[in-house]
């Protein structure tokens, strides 16, 4: 990750999201179409834990012109 010039918090964050991404899609119940699964508790936390990633990383969404 250092060659990336990513930071040491970024990488754990990075990794924090993969590893609980990687667990929600490993669910052998889950269903595999968005409209099943995307009003979910679980889904949701996926999306809070992308964010913390999106923070991390400075992002900024571009406003549209």
């Amino acid at each position: 990750y250092k060659e990336y010039k990513i930071s040491e918090e970024q990488y754990q964050i990075l990794l924090k999201f993969r590893n609980f991404f990687e667990s929600f899609v490993d669910l052998d119940d889950r269903p595999y179409l968005e409209k099943d699964f995307i009003d979910t508790p679980e889904w949701q936390s996926v999306m809070n834990r992308a964010k913390e990633v999106l923070q991390a990383f400075h992002y900024q969404e571009e406003k549209e012109v």
